[in-house]
C-alpha cells in the first residue's frame, strides 16, 4: 500500500494519484519496470507484471559496498543478456561510442566484468523449442549447369524525349445564326487598367461598417444628411427615440397582399337577400313575396289549426266521458300484465314479514328520475303495505335528495317517514362502497344519517333499533338506472353467502344487461339466484301497480300517449297521400 503524504490515506500499489484528495503520490514509492510501466515495490528485481528485470547486470564499484540480495520473487524469471553479448550493427556501435565518450582529462574507468549467465534450469530447457539448424552455404553451380543459364538482359536504352511542335491555330467558323447575334450585339470596349499602385489598395467598407465610424474620424467630403431622431408621444413607449417603426415593418413582412376576386352567380346573390331579409324582417315578409294567394295562405293556417286540435283532441281523450275511446284504445294498447322477471319481485316483497327491515338503493339521479320514479313508486307503495321498514343508500352523489323528495310524496299517517324511514345518504366509491355497506355495520359506514343526525346513542334512527348491518336485513332493492349499479350489488353475492335476496327496478335501456343474472347462481347454492327479480321500465310498473292495487294510476297517461301517437302517425299518412297526389296532378 501506498500512504498518502498530505491525507494519509491508504492506495494501491500502482496509484498515482491519492484516491481520497487527489494528491500526487511520491514517485519513489516503487520501481517501474521499463517494459510494462508497471510499480514494483521497493527491492524487485523482476517485474511482477511482465518478469522483466528491473535491475541491470552491472558489477558494484569498489568504493561502494555490495547491495544486499534481494530475497527471490516468485514466479518464473528469465535471465537478461548482457548489453556486450547484444548483436549490433556497426554504425550503432559506433553512435553508441560516440555518445558516451567523455573528456580526455578525466580518467578512463575501468571496464566492470561482465555478470555471468544464470544457470537455466533443466525443466525450463526441456520446454525450449527445438534448435533450427543454419541454413548450409550455397554451393558452387556446375559447368553444364551455368551452360543452360539464360544469357544476361542488358540494360534498356534511354528514350529520347522529342517534342512535337503544334500546329497553327486555324480560325473556325461561326454558323449563321450566330454570327447574326454577334452583330446585334454592341462592340466590346477593353476596360481601362488602372495605374499600378504603388502600396497597398484601399478597399470599400461596407456601408453597415461605414455607419459604425465614429463622427470625428469621418472623411472630407459632401455632409451626410443626419436623421432626425423621432421620440414616440404615446404609449408604453413614450419618451424613447429611434424606436422601429412597427407599421412599416409589418407592412414590409406580410407583404402587399393578393386582392382575390369571386364570381357569385345571380342565384347565390337572390338567395342571399332572401335570407338577408329573412333575417332583418321575419319570414313572414318573404313569404308574402311568393305571390300567394288570399285563399292559399288560408288553407295553410288551416292546416296547422286541424292538426294543432286533433292532437290536443287526443291527449285529453282519457278525461273525456265516452266509454268506446277507453275500450279502443285498452284493445289497441292490451291488457297490462306481470312478466315473469316482475312476477318475482312482487313474490319476494309478499313473503316479507310485517314490520321488517328493506335496504333499498338509490342509484339514479334527478335526470333519470322521469323514468326510475314511477319504477320505484309501486315497488315502495308494496313495502309500505307489508309496513316494512326501509333504509335508504345510494352510491350517487344525488341520489340521496332525490330518494329523500319520493318518500316524502310516499309519506301517509300509516307510514310515517319518522319511524319506518332512514336516509343513510351517499356512500362513495361504487363497487367499493356496495362492499362497504355489505361488510361493515351502518354505523362504521357512515356516522350520521342524511339529516344530519347521529346513528348512535339516544339519537338512533327508529327505524335502526333492531338493525345493525345488512346481515340483519331480509331484502336488498336495486333501483338503478344503469346496468353498472346493479352489477356492484350483485358482485356482493358471491363474496357474501348469508347475503340477503336481491331484486332490482332497472330502466327499459338497463334491463337487456340486467336480465342474465336472473339465471347466474349464488357460489355454493343451486337454489339462491343472483337476481331474484327485476322490473323493467313503465311496462312492468304500471303492471306491477294493476296487480298491486287492482288499479292503474299511469293508465291515463299511457292512453294519452298512445292516442297522440295514433294521431301523429295518422296526420303523417294523410300529408305524403296528399303530398303525392298535388305532384302528380301538377305532372299531367
Amino acid at each position: 500500500m501506498i500512504y498518502c503524504p498530505k491525507c494519509g490515506a491508504a492506495n494501491r500499489d500502482a496509484s498515482r494519484f491519492c484516491n481520497e484528495c487527489g494528491t500526487r503520490l511520491p514517485s519513489d514509492s516503487g520501481l517501474r519496470c521499463p517494459m510494462c510501466g508497471k510499480v514494483n515495490a521497493l527491492g524487485a528485481v523482476y517485474c511482477d507484471a511482465c518478469n522483466a528485470r528491473l535491475v541491470p547486470l552491472t558489477a558494484p564499484s569498489a568504493q561502494e559496498p555490495a547491495a544486499p540480495e534481494a530475497p527471490p520473487k516468485r514466479g518464473i524469471s528469465f535471465p537478461a543478456k548482457p548489453r556486450e553479448e547484444e548483436e549490433s550493427p556497426d554504425w550503432l556501435r559506433d553512435l553508441r561510442k560516440s555518445a558516451i565518450k567523455k573528456p580526455a582529462t578525466e580518467p578512463a574507468q575501468p571496464k566492470p566484468p561482465p555478470a555471468p549467465a544464470e544457470e537455466v534450469p533443466d525443466w525450463l530447457k526441456e520446454m525450449a523449442p527445438p534448435s533450427v539448424p543454419a541454413a548450409p552455404a550455397p554451393a558452387e553451380l556446375p559447368d553444364w549447369l551455368k551452360g543452360m543459364a539464360p544469357p544476361p538482359t542488358p540494360p534498356p536504352a534511354a528514350v529520347e524525349e522529342k517534342v512535337l511542335p503544334l500546329a497553327p491555330e486555324t480560325p473556325v467558323e461561326l454558323p449563321d445564326w450566330l454570327q447574326q447575334m454577334k452583330a446585334t450585339l454592341p462592340p466590346v470596349t477593353p476596360a481601362a487598367q488602372p495605374p499600378a499602385a504603388t502600396g497597398l489598395a484601399q478597399a470599400v467598407i461596407p456601408a453597415w461598417l461605414e455607419a459604425l465610424r465614429p463622427k470625428e474620424m469621418a472623411p472630407a467630403g459632401p455632409a451626410a444628411v443626419e436623421e432626425v431622431a423621432v421620440e414616440e408621444t404615446e404609449g408604453i413607449l413614450a419618451g424613447l427615440r429611434d424606436t422601429l417603426p412597427v407599421v412599416s415593418i409589418a407592412a414590409q413582412s406580410l407583404g402587399s397582399g393578393i386582392p382575390l376576386r369571386f364570381e357569385v352567380p345571380a342565384g347565390d346573390l337572390s338567395r342571399a337577400g332572401i335570407f338577408s331579409e329573412v333575417l332583418t324582417r321575419g319570414v313572414g315578409a318573404v313569404v308574402r313575396r311568393g305571390g300567394e294567394t288570399r285563399a292559399q295562405k288560408l288553407w295553410s293556417r288551416t292546416q296547422r289549426w286541424i292538426a294543432f286540435a286533433l292532437v290536443l283532441l287526443a291527449v285529453m281523450a282519457p278525461a273525456l266521458p265516452l266509454p268506446f275511446l277507453h275500450d279502443f284504445i285498452h284493445a289497441f294498447m292490451g291488457t297490462p300484465t306481470l312478466s315473469p322477471a316482475a312476477q318475482g319481485v312482487f313474490e319476494q316483497i309478499n313473503r316479507l314479514p310485517e314490520q321488517t327491515s328493506v335496504l333499498v338503493a338509490f342509484d339514479y339521479d334527478p335526470t333519470q328520475a322521469g323514468e326510475m320514479d314511477a319504477v320505484a313508486r309501486p315497488i315502495l307503495e308494496h313495502l309500505m303495505e307489508r309496513q316494512a321498514r326501509v333504509i335508504a343508500v345510494s352510491l350517487y352523489p344525488v341520489g340521496p335528495a332525490t330518494a329523500q323528495a319520493l318518500m316524502e310524496t310516499l309519506a301517509s299517517p300509516t307510514w310515517p317517514l319518522s319511524t319506518t324511514f332512514v336516509n343513510l345518504g351517499y356512500v362513495p366509491g361504487q363497487a367499493v362502497g356496495a362492499q362497504l355497506v355489505s361488510s361493515l355495520d351502518f354505523e362504521r359506514v357512515t356516522p350520521f344519517d342524511f339529516a344530519g343526525m347521529p346513528l348512535s346513542g339516544p339519537t338512533r334512527p327508529p327505524a335502526l333499533q333492531k338493525v345493525a348491518s345488512l346481515r340483519e336485513v331480509q331484502l336488498i332493492v336495486e333501483l338503478a338506472a344503469t346496468p353498472d349499479s346493479v352489477r356492484w350489488w350483485v358482485e356482493q353475492t358471491t363474496i357474501h353467502p348469508d347475503f340477503p335476496p336481491l331484486v332490482a327496478g332497472v330502466s327499459a335501456a338497463a334491463a337487456p344487461l340486467t336480465r342474465p343474472y336472473l339465471a347466474g347462481m349464488r357460489p355454493g347454492q343451486a337454489d339462491a339466484p343472483q337476481l331474484a327479480g327485476f322490473l323493467n321500465g313503465l311496462p312492468d310498473a304500471i303492471a306491477y301497480e294493476a296487480a298491486l292495487t287492482g288499479s292503474n294510476p299511469f293508465s291515463a297517461t299511457l292512453e294519452s300517449l298512445a292516442w297522440a301517437s295514433l294521431v301523429l302517425i295518422v296526420l303523417m299518412l294523410a300529408g305524403n297521400l296528399v303530398q303525392q297526389a298535388t305532384q302528380l296532378r301538377g305532372r299531367r
